[in-house]
């Protein structure tokens, strides 16, 4: 399968991710969905593993995928479902989408020599349009508003999925940096994950926000997390397969075509609690437009 057609496929299963992450924070704190997703992601990564085996790794790649994995499913995915829970899906997915591949652009032409083309950079336009149309659709739904309403709350929430998508770009680019030591996507998805999931564990511990997890799992909602973590999980494994023979500069845009196949699943699945307004659909079409472009200047 060629680099694009895993980053379209990697792009889907993110984007069920999100919109699982949607339904399971009804009644599930973003924390403790967090290590849900997490552990069920990991789980079937190892069992991948176990069955399939792995080499022996360069001790180097072992450091560089654990560093992906903080980046990438630790601040990035925390930033994400926060952000989901309290503006929505279809608002915080716009803004990750045109962000992530603006990080990783910047890398690869900065870092990778990578050209910048007029069609390159028309895209980057498209993708910032979208950004504003994001940031300026409408509040959040009175459901899902979060408890303090000034705008400076709301400036807070929004700050999020910035946050998540430039954790995303600068992840990609150490992931491909992993490959290029150990080129086995499998592998790096299964140590970044891991390593993600035991940080993540101490640091709610520590917190205490783990306490009682056990109790609240028996929630009915716990199996959207654990879809979530499932079709992250997979996504991964797919963006790593994309990056080991694709250009970080167009798999990364591709992988962000999101915000449509979001906005398609929140009107098939729930449309009830979260609807896709003019604005935030415009917004998506600039995002996905935009990092189209990017991937067709090749």
């Amino acid at each position: 399968m060629s680099a694009p057609a895993l980053a379209l496929a990697a792009a889907t299963c993110y984007s069920l991710s999100q919109v699982a992450v949607r339904l399971g924070t009804r009644r599930i704190a973003p924390s403790t969905g967090l290590l849900l997703s997490l552990y069920s992601g990991t789980l079937m990564l190892g069992i991948a593993v176990a069955i399939r085996g792995v080499g022996r790794p360069d001790p180097r790649a072992l450091a560089v995928f654990g560093l992906a994995g903080l980046l990438g499913p630790g601040v990035a995915r925390f930033a994400s479902i926060t952000s989901v829970s309290r503006i929505g899906a279809t608002r915080t997915v716009p803004i990750i989408a045109a962000c992530h591949p603006l990080v990783s652009v910047t890398i690869g032409a900065v870092l990778l020599a990578e050209e910048l083309s007029v069609l390159r950079a028309t895209g980057i336009g498209l993708m910032l349009s979208g950004i504003l149309l994001a940031v300026r659709a409408g509040r959040p739904s009175d459901e899902r508003r979060p408890r303090e309403v000034g705008s400076r709350a709301r400036l807070s929430f929004l700050v999020l999925p910035f946050v998540a998508g430039a954790a995303y770009g600068v992840a990609d680019y150490v992931r491909k940096a992993g490959l290029e030591l150990f080129a086995d996507p499998l592998a790096g998805a299964f140590i970044g994950l891991t390593v993600s999931t035991l940080t993540w564990t101490a640091a709610m511990g520590f917190r205490g926000g783990a306490k009682g997890l056990l109790a609240r799992v028996v929630d009915r909602d716990v199996r959207w997390f654990l879809l979530s973590g499932v079709s992250s999980a997979g996504a991964q494994v797919l963006l790593f397969w994309a990056l080991l023979d694709g250009e970080l500069s167009v798999v990364a845009p591709i992988v962000s075509m999101q915000p449509i196949i979001v906005a398609l699943m929140v009107r098939v699945f729930i449309n009830r609690i979260e609807r896709v307004g003019l604005a935030v659909g415009v917004a998506a079409l600039f995002a996905a437009g935009g990092t189209a472009l990017l991937a067709l200047s090749r």
